[in-house]
């Protein structure tokens, strides 16, 4: 049984060897059709001049085989396709007509690609190899069910042919059927599985949402195969799935040892230690990682993303002239630069070295408003943001931030006005409506602010800052209060945690005078936003209700300490208890 397995093996991989000069010859086609283009057309006689001397056929097989191997290294397909054909007509054998449609493949004649199969398997009946490959054309070229008529009807005379199987069970994975190729691979002898068997169940598993099978199948199959660099890759990627990091650094470690050039492994790598929060390994993986400029790029994105703003600075002590060549170099150290005001003077010096032409202008110059802003330069962070609108008009971003900047200078007319001009530009902007409906609110429209929230959910009926902002409103109002009580659920059904939702489901039960559950919702609400004074005073103002006047006090401190707009009138309640 083993011996057989083994023999079912080199033939399967004897397959793939088609397969792959298949491709292979199909993506070298594109270079060789320009060639042969330029290249002077083979001389008429060529096949004459190639005329063997009288000799077995097996004997001018083998030679006519040689001058196509001949023809094909000289790019001369043609030439090569009539050598092989006088090949096949002396001597036929599976491997010829093999040859044969890896030809027509490479020459992206797909009908003769099937012909020289079909003709192969005339003369040789159910051979595995022709079979397995006229079903993987089909599989490939997308006509599936051709090939499962193939496969099927392989299958029914060869019952207990594990290679056969394995492909079934391949071409239901890829037709979707999961189940159906579950069971096909339960017909192997368990027996018999190899590393193969416990990879496809694995993605079978993978597919059927059955994380704890796919691993254990993964592992499985890591197991009986090393070496297996698809397996490893895939558990790293399902460890990571699991949020189990140790483990998928470990998969991913174990991938790195096999392919120790593969840059995309080192980035996976300095990820996941970034994640467990160990920047100081994801900087040695750095270190070791292709000393190329796209790499060192890619890794300085990450360390930014995930707030490692000291190990940042490090990669321009070590790497400095290497990043800095590009623009994207001299942006990145300029936002690094940025965080925590390190050296804005610099930033924007780097900013400033930066070409109008290149293509991340439009975030040069959002970073640039945005550290005028931080230095305390108004006026230019405004006059930058107005000429990223002219540069870029087709970039909500820059109305936003020009918003954002004139609201923080106290002039929130001005900052409505700007959302006002961007909401004819991008009418279907949620963050420009939903940016101008919270100014509406805040200068007094509330009727106003409400139809731009409304607005949001026509765009995005799932948009929970607009459902929580609807429900809010309209518990301060006491308007409709069971559709504002459905919107804030839905919210908090999209973000459990949230703090202001929390805080307007409690002021939903306590305009409903349930001071109760009003009480247990808004301690968890301050658990999640403890530093929002709206939401101490609602602490202060239910614990009143409840005759908790120690907890009362609390909150209406913790209120005026964090800001509240409304000092006179909390202080005025403090003096009161």
């Amino acid at each position: 049984m083993r011996r057989q397995h083994e023999n079912e093996q080199q033939t399967e991989k004897a397959l793939d060897r088609n397969m792959a000069l298949l491709f292979f010859w199909g993506g070298l086609l594109c270079f060789l059709l320009i060639f042969l283009g330029c290249a002077s057309p083979p001389a008429a006689n060529n096949l004459v001049q190639a005329e063997a001397p009288e000799m077995s056929p097996r004997a001018e097989a083998a030679f006519f085989y040689l001058k196509f191997r001949d023809f094909l290294q000289k790019d001369q397909p043609q030439s090569a396709g009539q050598a092989l054909a006088k090949a096949l007509e002396r001597d036929p054998s599976p491997e010829l007509y093999l040859e044969q449609a890896t030809l027509y493949w490479r020459l992206e004649q797909y009908s003769k690609v099937e012909a020289a199969l079909l003709a192969g398997l005339e003369k040789f009946p159910a051979n595995r190899s022709l079979t397995l490959t006229l079903s993987r054309m089909y599989q490939d070229r997308g006509q599936k069910q051709k090939a499962l008529e193939i496969l099927n009807q392989y299958i029914a005379d060869h019952p207990r042919d594990t290679t056969g199987l394995r492909h079934l069970a391949r071409l239901y994975l890829d037709m979707k059927e999961y189940r159906k190729a579950k069971a096909v691979i339960k017909n192997i002898p368990e027996a018999d599985w190899t590393a193969d068997e416990h990879y496809l169940l694995a993605q079978v598993y993978s597919a059927l949402d059955k994380r704890e099978l796919t691993i254990a199948h993964l592992k499985e199959a890591t197991s009986l195969k090393p070496t297996f660099v698809k397996a490893w890759a895939e558990l790293g990627y399902q460890h990571e799935l699991a949020r189990d990091y140790v483990a998928a650094e470990k998969a991913y470690t174990r991938l790195l040892e096999l392919d120790a050039s593969n840059k995309e492994i080192y980035l996976r790598l300095i990820e996941l230690n970034l994640k467990l929060n160990n920047p100081e390994k994801g900087f040695k993986l750095v270190q070791k990682g292709p000393a190329e400029q796209d790499f060192l790029l890619r890794a300085l994105a990450l360390f930014l993303q995930n707030e490692f703003t000291d190990q940042a600075l490090r990669f321009f002590e070590v790497f400095d002239e290497k990043i800095l060549k590009s623009p994207q170099g001299k942006f990145y150290k300029a936002l690094t630069l940025s965080k925590g005001g390190k050296d804005l003077d610099q930033a924007l010096q780097l900013l400033d070295e930066i070409e109008p032409g290149q293509k991340m202008y439009a975030q040069v110059l959002s970073l640039k408003s945005r550290l005028f802003w931080e230095r305390g330069d108004l006026q230019q962070a405004v006059a930058t943001a107005g000429q990223g609108q002219e540069l870029f008009p087709d970039q909500e971003r820059f109305w936003l931030l020009q918003s954002e900047i004139l609201k923080s200078q106290g002039r929130p007319e001005q900052a409505l006005a700007v959302l006002r001009q961007a909401q004819k530009r991008f009418e279907n902007s949620l963050r420009v409506h939903f940016q101008a409906g919270v100014l509406e609110y805040e200068l007094g429209q509330r009727q106003k602010a409400l139809e731009l929230m409304e607005r949001v959910l026509e765009i995005d009926p799932g948009h929970a800052p607009a459902m929580n902002f609807i429900g809010y409103t309209l518990v301060e109002t006491g308007q409709d209060m069971q559709r504002a009580f459905e919107l804030i659920s839905e919210a908090l059904d999209k973000d459990p945690n949230n703090g202001y939702y929390l805080d307007s489901l409690a002021w939903y039960y306590y305009q409903q005078e349930d001071f109760e559950k009003a009480w247990e919702v808004i301690s968890s609400a301050l658990a999640a936003a403890a530093k929002d004074p709206v939401i101490w005073e609602h602490y202060a103002e239910i614990a009143r209700k409840l005759g908790k006047t120690d907890e009362a006090r609390q909150g209406y401190r913790k209120a005026l300490e964090l800001g509240a707009e409304n000092k006179k009138q909390l202080e005025q309640k403090l003096l009161g208890m």
